[in-house]
């Protein structure tokens, strides 16, 4: 692990949280352990913690008023392609989202406006 430390130790306590969230996710803890750890390896590039866009990333993607009220498993496969692009992919994902579902915008459907989404998350950052 190249990053820091500090942050994910903060990331994965976060993430293991919500996971196992009755709330939330609940997801068996082993599950959320392999989940957290993953989510917690992407952030390692970044110089800011990853958990609080992640988790803001899966409510929206959960959302089916405000958002595209997908399933749990395609919502964290979705968020972890997100969130791979740093911790503010997942506000250009939402926004790209919105922007391709609304009538004056794109116009496009869910699937569409979710492939817009992750496409529009990866102009992010640039990698170091």
């Amino acid at each position: 692990f190249d990053g820091s430390v500090e942050h994910a130790v903060t990331d994965f306590n976060e993430l293991a949280g919500f996971c196992k969230d009755r709330k939330e996710m609940d997801l068996p803890i082993p599950k959320c352990a392999q989940m957290a750890s993953r989510i917690t390896r992407l952030g390692q590039k970044y110089d800011e913690p990853i958990a609080t866009p992640f988790i803001k990333l899966v409510r929206f993607l959960e959302e089916s008023k405000k958002g595209p009220g997908q399933p749990k498993s395609q919502v964290i496969k979705i968020a972890e392609k997100v969130i791979a692009n740093g911790p503010l992919a997942s506000e250009n994902f939402i926004k790209a989202y919105k922007y391709g579902v609304k009538k004056d915008g794109l116009g496009i459907s869910d699937k569409d406006a979710i492939a817009f989404g992750i496409k529009m998350s990866k102009r992010s950052y640039s990698i170091k």
